[in-house]
């Protein structure tokens, strides 16, 4: 077992008996204390009306119980300060550097591939490290330049799950449907890039306009109906329409998506998100065998009663956890060059779930699972 397991693993389930401990704070929120460790991170807040973004903030709320009641970093309570940005790019960008100029040790988390590569390019600029960026897309998982720390499993890796989904079904006819702009397309060569290294054809490539109204969607239903499959690049209101419509045409393609798009496609889908198939970067939240999926349970319970678990709050939750694990390491009086340097050649390591940083391997977690949204919303994993 793994230092960092055992040191994550000790405190049993007592956090159900500590609810709403955390140290998340909000722009406006009570100074840190003097001798906390600061980490900043740039988030939609909006109100709670964000629904993704809601998931995180219990994820990551719901760790900090767990850190609490280890003793913190070192005997140090970790603080995490949260600036709203509104799902803008330009928000997350000017967050991001008033984080760092205000001495963040680190950023953490941004949210969507939009706020996540904003706040990329300032991390590099500022020389200020990242991890675990809420994004699948190629660029968080370069080996280099160092200071980028991604914990969840990559875009690239869930296509390439998918697609192994698809072929052993004997579905040979794929297509994606993406936007049409730099993160999109960038999505589309993972899917087209994984396809061939399975030896199955390109997939037929099926580009929505941000912003295109619901008519534009016509021409690409007719033709996703050669397809034997569809993966959802996009979680969009594009996606949902076309969802909706691919329904009520009776289009006989399966429908596949990114984990990023299962939570902006359920509540608006509804009962017609039946039987669609997501990849997950986490383990099912609802999982009983996993010790540590069971300790979230409980700490997510007493911090929110009444609501819902959720694979988005669950990777939120284990990607706190490894941010803890990377502050432990880097020694009593943690810096940025430290960081660096305890994260050189570091894993993270939980039952059924890891994240490394080793060199010349594949950054982040390799875990991906499949689940299908069955009756009512539940989901089967």
């Amino acid at each position: 077992m793994s230092s960092s397991r055992r040191h994550w693993l000790r405190f049993g389930l007592a956090a159900a008996a500590c609810p709403r401990a955390g140290l998340a704070a909000p722009e406006g929120a009570t100074q840190a204390p003097r001798n906390a460790v600061v980490v900043g991170q740039t988030l939609s807040l909006d109100a709670g009306r964000n629904a993704s973004a809601v998931a995180v903030r219990q994820g990551i709320e719901t760790a900090l119980q767990v850190v609490r009641l280890n003793g913190g970093i070192r005997g140090r309570p970790l603080w995490l300060r949260t600036l709203d940005d509104q799902g803008d790019p330009e928000k997350a960008t000017q967050n991001a550097q008033r984080l760092a100029a205000d001495g963040a040790l680190l950023l953490f988390a941004p949210l969507g591939d939009r706020c996540a590569s904003a706040v990329l390019a300032e991390a590099r600029r500022s020389q200020t490290p990242l991890m675990a960026p809420l994004s699948g897309l190629a660029r968080f998982y370069e080996a280099a330049p160092s200071g980028v720390y991604p914990v969840r499993a990559s875009a690239a890796a869930e296509c390439e799950a998918l697609w192994r989904q698809a072929k052993a079904l004997g579905m040979k006819r794929l297509a994606t449907l993406h936007l049409d702009d730099e993160w999109g397309q960038s999505l589309r060569d993972d899917a087209r890039t994984t396809a061939l290294s399975l030896s199955l054809a390109q997939p037929m490539s099926l580009s929505v306009t941000p912003g295109s109204p619901a008519q534009a969607l016509s021409p690409l239903l007719e033709r996703a109906r050669t397809a034997d499959v569809v993966l959802l690049l996009t979680g969009g209101p594009a996606a949902a329409e076309f969802v909706r419509q691919a329904r009520r045409q009776g289009l006989r393609a399966v429908i596949m998506g990114l984990s990023s798009t299962a939570t902006e496609l359920l509540q608006p889908l509804g009962a017609e998100a039946y039987g669609l198939q997501f990849s997950q970067v986490v383990p099912s939240p609802w999982s009983t065998s996993l010790l540590w999926v069971q300790q979230y349970q409980a700490a997510f319970k007493a911090t929110f009663r009444g609501q819902h678990l959720s694979h988005l709050s669950l990777e939120a939750y284990v990607s706190t956890l490894a941010l803890a694990e990377a502050l432990r390491v880097a020694g009593p009086q943690p810096t940025r060059d430290g960081l660096r340097a305890a994260l050189s050649n570091h894993s993270v390591e939980l039952d059924g779930f890891s994240s490394h940083y080793l060199d010349a391997e594949p950054r982040g977690s390799r875990y991906v699972d499949i689940a299908l949204v069955g009756h009512e919303g539940r989901w089967r994993q």
